[in-house]
């Protein structure tokens, strides 16, 4: 995400856990016009192996749209924390290191868990 986007919307961060093990985050960004939501799957070893990203429309020139509209989805496939296939666009001004914003959104719910 843009650091420059403000989020006016919210933000959600989900965690899925399987025996203890961290194995799916689902992150929602509400921006003024669209919303974001990501989801990140994770091996039994802990490592980021799919990312599943839809950007929707939700207002436009006549305001809040009832159904929002999807813009772009991508789908981004690793292995050994190396991006291995993207499939799909997301028409964002930047891109994403899935692999960093993975690391550090596990490290909110560990702190988060913790308070």
């Amino acid at each position: 995400m843009d650091k420059n986007q403000v989020t006016d919307n919210g933000i959600e961060l989900k965690g899925f856990y399987k025996n203890g093990a961290l194995r799916k985050m689902e992150q929602f960004i509400g921006l003024s016009t669209w919303n974001i939501v990501t989801e990140f799957f994770f091996s039994e070893n802990n490592q980021l192996i799919f990312v599943h990203s839809i950007k929707y429309q939700t207002i436009d020139e006549n305001g809040y749209l009832k159904k929002p509209q999807k813009l772009s989805e991508l789908r981004c496939y690793y292995e050994n924390d190396r991006l291995i296939k993207s499939v799909g666009t997301f028409n964002n001004d930047e891109k994403t290191d899935y692999l960093k914003e993975s690391q550090n959104l596990k490290n909110d719910l560990k702190n988060y868990k913790k308070l």
